[in-house]
């Protein structure tokens, strides 16, 4: 079983408070090769394939502005491309896992001092750990950076 963690932070428009999450993908091992291929065309399907090759942002899909669109009743292809990825991911049976990070509670995920992250990392590999106990017993989580 495979699990891709990544982080993500958001503040606020008036700049005083900072949100970060610590997300977790988890894809079955045999599964890979396919899932990348497929998220790659889906990424194409929406942005143009000059744009497949690049790293999705969720600061950048879900800007407040493209909410405002759609308010609006304009689409956006970067909310269609995140609902047409969602609904990938569940019908290949993936799992997603998060934990927020507050910056006034917590140390920033990009901080240098790597001893800081205990919490926001110890919370994320429990869930993992007691997903695999649960579903997938006997079987190894391997985490990607």
């Amino acid at each position: 079983m495979l699990f891709f963690i990544d982080e993500s932070w958001q503040t606020t428009e008036d700049g005083k408070y900072k949100v970060g999450v610590l997300a977790t993908l988890q894809i079955k091992s045999h599964d890979f090769n396919l899932f990348s291929q497929d998220i790659y065309k889906i990424k194409g399907q929406h942005l143009g394939f000059p744009a497949a090759n690049r790293e999705l942002k969720g600061n950048q899909l879900l800007r407040k502005y493209v909410f405002g669109l759609e308010k609006d009743g304009v689409k956006s292809n970067e909310l269609n491309l995140v609902r047409a990825v969602f609904s990938y991911i569940k019908t290949k049976g993936a799992t997603l896992f998060g934990s927020i990070v507050l910056e006034e509670t917590e140390a920033d995920l990009a901080c240098a001092d790597v001893n800081e992250l205990d919490r926001p990392f110890f919370y994320l590999f429990e869930r993992i750990d007691l997903f695999m106990k649960e579903n997938h017993p006997g079987l190894m989580a391997k985490n990607y950076f």
